[in-house]
């Protein structure tokens, strides 16, 4: 299937007239008409019906009209993107960021970033690890900052960010809440653990848990740390937390007396993958920034 079919079927779905179509075009009838008989062979069946002077789309052609629209929109619309990059018009940065970064911590960089770029246009996707490793590796985001363990270093360069310590993450609504700064496996044995899926740091903790003799009962699972601490909030259950990560109104982080995994967060760039100068630029802005504790 060639664009230029499409750009055929597309007139000729809005004039209904093979003559016009083929002037809007500026080609023959007889190479429109050609045209369109190709694209229907491809398709499998009749994608206009003429019935004297009458010409109609059938059934077929006004199932596919919707998708070959799209087709040559997202054409255009790639080719005036390139053409934008290629006279320094457009500067696209797309930058995936885990929900257990503190996305706050991106204000000063993309300030700094902005103000050296003309046309700079950054595209921010928050989502979890594993999603985020997956789109970079098909080449769909420029820049992960996700855990060490999502970014397989045989595709990616890993440049830390940071460690930090992992705590819990619980509201006054639950009794643990009360009983000091520090609890143990021990405290959290019967309470209802809000799981994070698609997450190798619960997993690790899960199991450094039952090595020590003590199952953490997985009372709701969720995708993103978001939803974890929404449900913190509401009495729902404990979660796990960085002591880099901005807690809701009402909850309170506690140390943990058990031996518990820490976690790196960093930068992931594909190995291989050409970057532009602004990608370049906020690679090494990100990397040079100092992290802090919050709590």
């Amino acid at each position: 299937m060639e664009l230029r079919q499409i750009r055929y079927f597309l007139a000729l779905s809005r004039t209904l007239n093979f003559t016009r179509a083929a002037e809007e075009c500026n080609v023959t009838q007889p190479t429109l008409t050609q045209s369109i008989k190709k694209l229907e062979e491809e398709l499998g069946g009749a994608l206009l019906l003429r019935q004297r002077n009458r010409t109609h789309l059938t059934h077929l052609g006004q199932t596919v009209l919707p998708y070959l629209q799209a087709v040559f929109d997202s054409s255009i619309a790639a080719t005036m993107l390139a053409d934008d990059i290629s006279k320094g018009g457009r500067m696209p940065v797309r930058l995936g960021v885990c929900d257990a970064f503190d996305i706050d911590l991106l204000g000063e960089p993309m300030r700094e970033l902005n103000a050296s770029f003309a046309g700079l246009e950054l595209h921010v996707l928050t989502e979890n690890d594993s999603k985020l490793a997956e789109l970079a590796f098909n080449g769909q985001i420029d820049l992960a900052i996700i855990s060490r363990g999502a970014a397989d270093e045989t595709h990616f360069r890993f440049s830390p960010l940071y460690t930090e310590t992992i705590k819990v993450a619980v509201s006054g609504r639950l009794p643990i809440a009360g009983i000091g700064d520090q609890v143990s496996f021990a405290d959290l044995h019967a309470l209802p653990c809000i799981g994070m899926r698609d997450s190798q740091v619960f997993q690790d903790i899960v199991s450094s848990a039952s090595k020590s003799g003590y199952r953490l009962v997985q009372g709701h699972w969720v995708q993103r740390l978001f939803e974890a601490l929404v449900m913190v909030q509401a009495g729902l259950g404990y979660t796990f937390v960085g002591n880099r990560e901005r807690l809701p109104d009402g909850a309170r982080s506690l140390s943990i007396s058990d031996e518990m995994p820490a976690r790196t967060i960093g930068l992931a760039e594909l190995r291989g993958k050409p970057s532009s100068p602004a990608v370049l630029a906020l690679s090494a802005l990100l990397r040079s920034k100092t992290y802090l504790p919050l709590h």
